[in-house]
């Protein structure tokens, strides 16, 4: 429990403490009664408890003067009355420690008036009232006895009942007077009219009851009593005990009422036994209305909940559905016009599929199967049949709800929103997205494709080469060159150059069928090919046979000696790639083709198994 240790100390609040308890305390044992005499109410305790449960859990410095305060009136008071000061010091300080010893019990529960208004706190403050008075009194009675020449039982028994009695009557009270809701004319001004009547009711009863001696009509005051609580809740509760602690009180003093009907009773005896009808009375009246103050909070709570639901149900853009499995239970929101055209009665009047799109009815059966067979959220699109026709695009968030007790599914509660303008949206970033792959992949291709012939150029050779790196199988490469084809621009022109180089790409291609084969231009005149898992005689046999279709193309060439254009051919071969450096391997090649030019051209040269480092 964190309590302050510090706080502002209010002078005013000590002096009203401490004239408050001279007063009762002169009051009760002086004026009311004698000092050696039943005190028939104690109203200290509460009093006090009253004023100090608000500062109980925020101010312990001010919580610690105002007990202090509270001490030094009742020994004031005791001592006016005609108490010797001794036992005016004893009863201040045992009274104090009561005080501290209820606060204890009922704070943290009971701070204010309306704090009393759940039954719990009820029984909180009902154990304060009974367990406090019982030790405490116990103990005043020790020094309180031999003064009043009273036997410890019987003072202890009035003790403990006049201490409870004015507990359960003077602290609600002051509680009320304090922090009650209802305490200005303002929040009370609804109920004034109920609250007179019934008050009148039942002060007219119990003067009745208490100052006639005929009949033992105590049991009449209950009826009225019961009134005044269903009237007033709490508040009825805490009027009507402290009108009956006045009137029976005053009555019982001055030998009136059906207590006075009892044979051969002391005067004493009388009172104990109001002092119990009173402490019963109130006791059963408090929880009572306790109960039907927190019952009406809980309506009014459920009354705003209840409001507050329907308007954002009405309010609500989305439609919200609620739905049985078994079609007995259905609702759905006024929003479902504006999506579809249909009333809520009137679509509620439909067969459930019917208001799917033919093509999502299989979905939504699926999605409600799966529900009823236990999971908890779906989250769907579909189509929604339209009252003018046609069908809009929504999406649904659907949940489903258990029965409490087995944990069966029942139904389920589903939000739906209109999607139709973000389908659209979503179809054209579709189109736009298919477009943008569609460039892409022609871009991609245009940065790996020769724009003259039409083949993979050196950075699609280079990647494919890099591809065959995480292959275990063998390689062969070919580095092809036109013989004499820089005389042969300058004799024919560029333009018949490019025609030249597009024939050769052709014949070229040709010659290679598999897939993994690439055939690229490199640059210039000068052409790889890619021949995955080829040997060297298979190598061999393609370069053959793509030497002799250029040289069946029989384009004319006369700064050739072969009088047409030829082309001259270095083969390298691996058979793990992965074992060499690809630029090796390029180099290999390059090495063999310059070996077919020195020896003629127009020829094949295959490198050696392994490559020679340069």
């Amino acid at each position: 429990m964190n309590r302050s240790v510090s706080g502002t100390l209010s002078i005013p609040a000590l002096l009203m403490t401490l004239v408050a308890t001279f007063l009762a305390a002169w009051l009760t044992l002086g004026v009311f009664g004698r000092s050696d005499q039943l005190i028939y109410l104690w109203p200290l305790t509460g009093l006090q408890l009253g004023l100090l449960l608000p500062l109980w859990q925020r101010d312990w410095a001010s919580v610690l003067a105002r007990q202090a305060a509270g001490a030094a009136g009742l020994i004031a008071g005791a001592t006016v009355a005609g108490l010797p000061p001794g036992i005016a010091v004893m009863l201040g300080l045992i009274n104090a420690c009561e005080v501290f010893l209820c606060g204890w019990i009922v704070s943290p529960a009971v701070v204010t008036f309306d704090d009393l208004k759940e039954r719990t706190h009820v029984l909180r403050f009902g154990i304060a009232a009974i367990v406090a008075p019982v030790i405490m009194g116990s103990i005043a009675a020790i020094p309180v006895a031999p003064v009043t020449h009273q036997s410890f039982l019987h003072v202890a028994t009035t003790s403990v009942l006049s201490d409870a009695l004015g507990i359960v009557i003077i602290m609600p009270v002051v509680l009320f007077l304090t922090s009650g809701e209802y305490r200005t004319f303002k929040k009370l001004r609804p109920y004034l009219l109920r609250a007179i009547l019934t008050g009148i009711a039942f002060v007219v009863t119990a003067v009745y009851v208490f100052w006639q001696n005929q009949n033992p009509l105590l049991y009449i005051v209950f009826p009225p009593m019961v009134i005044m609580v269903l009237a007033m809740g709490l508040e009825g509760a805490v009027f009507s005990g402290v009108v009956l602690t006045i009137v029976g009180g005053t009555a019982t003093s001055l030998h009136h009422g059906p207590l006075w009907l009892a044979v051969n009773a002391s005067a004493e005896h009388r009172m104990v036994l109001l002092q119990l009808f009173l402490i019963v009375s109130v006791v059963t009246a408090l929880p009572v209305g306790a109960l039907l103050d927190e019952r009406r909070r809980e309506a009014r709570s459920a009354d705003e909940a209840r409001s507050i639901y329907q308007t954002l149900l009405q309010n609500a853009e989305d439609t919200i559905i609620l739905s049985s499995f078994d079609g007995t239970r259905r609702y759905i929101s006024p929003a479902i016009k504006t999506l579809t055209g249909w009333t809520p009665a009137e679509f509620l009047a439909m067969d459930r599929m019917q208001t799917f799109h033919p093509d999502d009815r299989d979905m939504a059966r699926l999605v409600m199967e799966s529900m009823a067979s236990g999971k908890r959220q779906h989250v769907i699109r579909y189509r929604i049949a339209q009252k003018e026709g046609g069908y809009r695009w929504v999406e649904a968030v659907a949940r489903a709800y258990f029965d409490e007790t087995s944990d069966t599914v029942l139904g389920y509660v589903g939000t739906i929103r209109d999607i139709s303008s973000l389908k659209q949206t979503e179809e054209i970033w579709q189109m736009e997205r298919e477009t943008l792959t569609r460039e892409k992949l022609a871009m991609a291709r245009l940065a790996n494709t020769d724009a003259l012939t039409v083949l993979p150029n050196r950075r699609a050779f280079d990647d494919a080469l890099l591809r065959q790196l995480s292959r275990a199988a063998a390689v062969s490469v070919m580095m092809i060159d036109v013989d004499f084809f820089k005389a042969y621009n300058d004799l024919y022109g560029h333009q018949a150059g490019d025609d030249c180089l597009r024939q050769i790409a052709q014949a070229l291609q040709s010659k290679v069928g598999r897939g993994g084969d690439v055939v690229a231009r490199l640059g210039g005149e000068e052409f790889g090919v890619l021949l995955p898992g080829a040997d060297a005689d298979g190598a061999r046999r393609v370069a053959e046979s793509m030497r002799n279709a250029i040289w069946e193309l029989d384009i004319p060439h006369q700064s050739s000696p072969l009088g047409r254009i030829t082309i001259s051919i270095g083969i390298a071969n691996w058979a793990d790639i992965r074992e060499h450096d690809t630029a090796l391997l390029i180099q290999q090649a390059d090495r063999a083709l310059y070996v077919s030019k020195r020896a003629g051209k127009n020829r094949v040269t295959i490198a050696g198994a392994m490559p020679v480092a340069v």
